[in-house]
């Protein structure tokens, strides 16, 4: 029984369409920020293959178009002229369709979160090559014939192979404006043996999320008397003495943080792997994703090199450098975190059960502020955090500014997820295999 099953169950089935939400019920006649700027969950439609062609297609071909034309000299107006358009059509399809309906709805409502954070995403990157001011250059493992002209447009070819590889290149491995992107380095290996062990990784990496996934889902939410996930249950038990209150609290979020680790590291296995096969590409071209979070001797050590960066740079060229050239380095620092913690607080507003921006939006700007924090002390005691004491500064603090975000996803059913459409869960076939095990082996 899911959180679908429990809505059905009660007096706001009346009320609830097919896509609406207790959220929905709540706010009918008072909507906060940032929901007041967004149009209804329950105006949402059905995505079809009417809004594919009219809406997803266009927004794809447009971002294509900008990363072929961010590497031609003297293409500004023109890219930023697409830029406004593809914006528009990405923000109104993520905002009006819902994905989740056609596979099911209820626990697959997870879908449209990832939708509307990836069109964000999508978005985020469109600004980036949209105001880029000079052409971006590849520099190493380019397509484009090294005997040809400085202009990129003399060979049509490797222009088109170098944009496509700038679509999915979010660290700038090769490229002229990732230079400064920290990247864990990587063993040398041959293409064939890290194409073989990245999708045995990608297996692995799939089938521990489920198992996260279904771990998270056996704890008892409050409110909730049972182990399953329904909206608005907290990972916060006040009928717990403190230590196992927060205890569970923090397990929960270790839980959630280890089952995005896998989900990310599969997702990049999985890209490794076309990547050798099918492109052609070099090992080299795909350093690791993490480099050993758990060794982090500072926040700002985290954040800037030991976790994923691949929506670094998004984060710095709409947060950090607008808000920074206006009100400073140290509202800067604050203005990418804030930009994160939009972008997850929306994408859980796809959910349809509302956003929490005092927890989720808040709790990524309190992790910038731990960046702050570092700053200050080394400035003023010319002592650099790190060592044994700044592991457990940094343990304290992400814990701590990471519950309320979680907490916030668990508010609003985000661990109510299928993981997939139908049964095919790794973790549920192997409990049944337990379950069959145990009927043929009665103690």
């Amino acid at each position: 029984m899911g959180a679908s099953d429990i809505l059905q169950a009660t007096p706001l089935a009346s009320f609830l369409g097919h896509n609406s939400s207790a959220a929905d019920y709540i706010n009918a006649k008072s909507r906060s920020w940032p929901l007041s700027l967004l149009p209804s969950t329950a105006d949402r439609v059905p995505f079809s293959s009417r809004h594919f062609y009219t809406e997803v297609a266009p927004v794809l071909l447009g971002f294509f178009a900008l990363t072929v034309l961010v590497q031609i000299p003297n293409t500004r107006t023109l890219r930023l002229g697409i830029m406004s358009v593809v914006l528009t059509l990405a923000y109104h399809v993520s905002t009006t369709c819902d994905i989740a309906v056609n596979l099911g709805g209820g626990r697959m409502s997870y879908t449209n979160f990832g939708f509307c954070a990836g069109m964000i995403c999508l978005g985020m990157r469109v600004v980036d090559f949209g105001i880029a001011s000079t052409p971006y250059v590849r520099i190493e493992y380019s397509a484009r014939n090294p005997k040809a002209s400085q202009d990129p447009t003399a060979d049509p070819w490797g222009l088109i192979v170098d944009a496509f590889d700038l679509c999915f290149n979010e660290r700038g491995v090769g490229w002229n404006w990732g230079k400064s992107t920290y990247l864990p380095p990587r063993a040398k290996t041959s293409a064939l043996h890290f194409a073989a062990t990245s999708f045995i990784t990608a297996i692995q990496m799939f089938t521990l999320a489920d198992f996260i996934v279904f771990a998270q889902q056996s704890f008892i939410l409050q409110p909730s008397t049972r182990p399953t996930i329904a909206p608005y249950g907290s990972i916060i038990d006040p009928t717990f003495a403190p230590l196992a209150r927060y205890g569970k609290a923090a397990l929960m979020t270790f839980l959630y943080t280890l089952q995005l680790s896998c989900n990310f590291q599969a997702g990049y296995s999985l890209g490794a792997v076309l990547g050798m096969t099918v492109f052609r590409q070099q090992p080299e071209q795909w350093p690791p994703l993490f480099d050993q979070p758990w060794l982090t001797q500072s926040v700002t050590e985290f954040w800037g090199k030991r976790w994923q960066q691949v929506f670094k740079r998004s984060f710095v060229i709409c947060g950090a450098k607008p808000i920074g050239a206006r009100l400073g380095r140290t509202a800067g620092v604050v203005g990418a975190f804030l930009v994160s913690g939009l972008m997850h607080d929306l994408g859980m507003w796809g959910l349809g059960q509302g956003a929490e921006p005092m927890y989720m939006t808040l709790g990524f700007v309190m992790m910038g502020f731990g960046c702050l924090v570092e700053a200050a002390w080394e400035r003023y005691t010319r002592m650099k955090v790190g060592g044994f004491l700044g592991w457990a500064w940094s343990m304290i603090w992400l814990m701590t500014t990471a519950i309320p975000i979680t907490d916030a996803l668990a508010r609003r059913g985000f661990f109510e997820s299928a993981t997939n459409p139908g049964d095919f869960r790794p973790a549920v076939l192997w409990i049944d295999v337990v379950k069959r095990w145990q009927s043929l082996h009665p103690a």
